[in-house]
């Protein structure tokens, strides 16, 4: 490469410096690909290692984890501690979820029995200490456990949702099942939802009538978890929402939130509504047959905190993606709720709040005059809320008050306070 050094125009000394510097760094680089490359050992752990960092975090256990642990497996002939760690990482959490907490301590401990000082060199050497026939059988039966797909554990969850409750009298049948256990299937779904794929294929085996059968299962953790696949099967899935809307979700959700008599559960359910209905238009269509802002008017005068924040945060969607919410909202009932919650002392409140107004205002006319009506009167909430906005303010707090006085700004204009 010619540089140009100490040619008129050149690169100059500066760009021959800085060539070497990064000729060096690549080459370093270079060297220490080599030696991971050569070296089989670090380079499987290192792989390994970063396989159950990405997979543990996205909470999947695909195909190629499960070649690798075979791998692992064969390479070691199921004799090195690393072996024993993967696996331990690997099931940590369905153990603790199914509560097998024995079989993960006994991985743990079989790895610190194998642990030497001289296994190394033991290993090269190719002297490696033998499992014991209990041993072995234990860690083929946790392989094949990690050879179970995803959909196997949804279908093996289902069969134990749909067995009759266990009543006492027949702890033995292999027919029941415990509320324990039908909680523990409830999670297992819960697990397996979080991948997408997973939740398009509980429509794929025809499971979407049974889940939504057991939002009114007589275990709370059950109607907890179910409705919170729920949400995360139709969210922002627009082949999940259309099946879902399909399978009357959208009425059987009302129907359960209705009937729905404890808090928490209650909060899940709306959340699966909302998720459902907020930007697919099909859904916010039954949504409004089914009388659904009633709901939404529930949500935000009998709900707790959090359900609270959910419900004003749905009518911002809700009014900027559908004119019927709009159209709706439009009237001093609405208004005059709404305006509770203006300078309420909750921040993230306040704030779902004021930006669901400003959308209101923004979309509808007739919510304007209504506003100018409303009670508590918004104009003196404005007036007093820009004047706490531009006094002196927290330095952590500058900015959301900024962008707070901001919106204020708008609506004053809009409404023409």
């Amino acid at each position: 490469i010619d540089l140009g050094v100490g040619k008129k125009g050149g690169g100059g000394p500066f760009f021959f410096f800085l060539s070497f510097f990064f000729f060096f760094f690549f080459f370093f680089f270079f060297c220490v690909c080599v030696c991971v490359l050569f070296s089989r050992c670090l380079f499987l752990f290192v792989f390994l290692s970063h396989c159950v960092w990405y997979h543990s975090k996205q909470r999947r256990y695909s195909v190629d984890l499960r070649l690798l642990a075979s791998i692992f497996c064969i390479h070691f002939q199921c004799d090195h501690l690393l072996l024993f760690y993967f696996l331990v990482v690997l099931f940590k959490k369905r153990y603790e979820m199914e509560g097998k907490s024995d079989a993960l301590q006994r991985l743990l401990k079989m790895g610190v029995q194998n642990l030497e000082a001289d296994a190394m060199e033991r290993l090269k050497e190719g002297q490696i200490n033998p499992l014991s026939t209990d041993d072995r059988k234990f860690l083929d039966d946790v392989l094949r456990e990690a050879m179970i797909s995803d959909l196997d554990r949804m279908k093996a969850a289902l069969m134990v949702l749909r067995m009759p409750y266990n009543d006492g009298q027949n702890p033995d049948s292999a027919n029941t099942a415990t509320s324990e256990e039908k909680v523990a299937a409830a999670e297992t779904i819960l697990d397996c939802a979080e991948n997408l794929d997973n939740a398009r294929d509980l429509f794929k085996i025809n499971a979407w009538g049974l889940i939504l059968d057991l939002l009114g299962d007589e275990t709370n953790g059950v109607r907890l978890n179910i409705a919170e696949v729920i949400a995360m099967a139709v969210q922002n899935d627009e082949p999940s929402q259309e099946k879902a809307t399909e399978s009357m979700t959208v009425e059987r959700l009302i129907d359960a939130y209705n009937a729905e008599k404890d808090g928490g559960v209650k909060g899940k359910i709306f959340a699966g509504l909302a998720s459902l209905v907020k930007n697919y238009k099909p859904a916010f269509s039954r949504f409004v047959k089914m009388n659904g802002f009633e709901v939404l008017v529930d949500a935000l005068t009998e709900g707790n905190m959090r359900l609270k924040r959910k419900s004003s945060f749905l009518c911002k969607n809700l009014f900027e993606h559908h004119e019927e919410a709009a159209v709706w909202a439009s009237n001093q009932r609405f208004l005059n709720l709404l305006g509770t919650f203006l300078d309420h002392e909750d921040d993230v409140l306040r704030e779902h709040a004021i930006r669901a107004a400003l959308s209101l205002l923004r979309k509808s006319a007739a919510a304007v005059h209504a506003a100018k009506r409303a009670k508590p009167e918004w104009k003196a909430i404005s007036k007093s809320r820009q004047k706490l906005l531009k006094g002196p303010q927290h330095p952590d707090d500058k900015e959301n008050a900024e962008e707070e006085l901001k919106l204020w700004k708008e609506i004053a204009k809009i409404c023409k306070f």
